[in-house]
């Protein structure tokens, strides 16, 4: 234990050539009253103003991209020139036909709707099915309330009957 000493010895290198200052970089080190934290704080301010800076130019930048990008939405551009040229059809008209196309859709799904019997795409018999599938679910909900997951096959059998009538509704609206 007092083999060894606690603190490791210290080892002082001496360089091979002796380094020699200038008379007047010493009493200009000594003469100056800057100690090490108000070099940090100055060269910390330095930073600062250079990244803030820094950051009005990009900001700068960026606003001016931005109102070069506005500028060219809100002005129509060559492509859209050329689109007009090609069709023979004004972009404000062609704006007014996506809006008459898209109504005209609206209305057809609307009237696909309508068409389907019930509104729903299936007939009474499975309204039947469903009524029947979501009574035997209750039942079953009724009479084992101490243990509900004992329910799960009628529960099943509720998902299935709605699943059919979903895709029957799906088929009926989208696909004909």
């Amino acid at each position: 234990m007092g083999n060894n000493p606690s603190k490791p010895t210290e080892h002082i290198f001496y360089g091979e050539t002796p380094v020699q200052f200038s008379h007047n970089l010493l009493s200009a080190l000594e003469g100056s009253h800057e100690s090490d934290s108000t070099r940090q704080k100055s060269s910390d301010l330095h930073i600062a103003q250079l990244v803030h800076s820094e950051l009005q130019r990009l900001q700068s930048r960026e606003d001016e991209l931005l109102s070069q990008l506005s500028s060219t939405i809100s002005t129509p551009s060559t492509p859209s020139s050329t689109t007009t040229a090609t069709t023979g059809i004004d972009p404000t008209d062609a704006l007014t036909l996506s809006r008459v196309s898209l109504a005209n859709k609206v209305a057809e799904v609307k009237h696909r709707l309508e068409s389907i019997p019930g509104g729903s795409g299936v007939g009474e018999d499975e309204d039947e099915e469903v009524k029947r599938a979501r009574g035997e679910v209750v039942k079953c909900l009724r009479g084992k309330d101490r243990r509900p997951l004992d329910c799960w096959a009628e529960v099943q059998a509720f998902k299935d009957v709605a699943s059919r009538r979903e895709r029957g509704f799906v088929v009926g609206v989208v696909g004909k």
